[in-house]
């Protein structure tokens, strides 16, 4: 029978160990996700967050230093995380690969568009 099915015999013969073990699955069934699983995936996504805002808008302990003025401290740390944030958007855009750009940077897929797009036009 496996013969005609295209199957190997000991892949059918864990698919009926599992049908009796009531753990056999069908192909189109997707792993359930459990409430627990859920909640950890929104707290490292959370983490992730309040991590990255922390590292722009935390100040440095040389910003922090005895004798500078407070206005110094606050413009250093406007500066800091402006910095901060450019370099994030920066990375963002030209290095990032992005799963639904083919894996390439966004930057990367743009140029790559309208490289194509001259050469229909062409």
């Amino acid at each position: 029978m496996e013969c005609s099915l295209g199957v190997v015999e000991q892949t059918l013969g864990n698919w009926v160990k599992q049908y009796r073990a009531g753990t056999l699955k069908d192909a189109t069934s997707k792993p359930r996700v459990t409430a627990e699983q859920m909640e950890i995936s929104r707290l490292r996504a959370e983490l992730v967050r309040v991590t990255m805002e922390r590292d722009i808008l935390h100040p440095t302990d040389k910003d922090l230093s005895m004798g500078t003025p407070a206005w110094e401290k606050r413009r250093r740390s406007s500066q800091r995380g402006k910095d901060e944030t450019i370099a994030w958007l920066l990375w963002y855009n030209r290095t990032r690969m992005h799963s639904m750009l083919n894996y390439v940077s966004p930057v990367q897929f743009e140029q790559d568009w309208m490289e194509a797009t001259e050469k229909i036009a062409a």
